[in-house]
């Protein structure tokens, strides 16, 4: 469901405490994703 709304969306906008835990979350997880999701960014344009 993520990648779908990352997808849909125009801009992305993530709140985030400076934590170390969520700066590694951030690198593995959102960053990792928005990595695999390029290949989708003219689909659809």
């Amino acid at each position: 469901m993520q990648d779908a709304a990352v997808l849909a969306a125009d801009i992305l906008i993530s709140p985030m405490p400076p934590e170390m835990a969520v700066i590694k979350e951030l690198e593995r997880g959102t960053l990792s994703m928005l990595s695999d999701l390029q290949s989708y960014k003219n689909n659809g344009h």
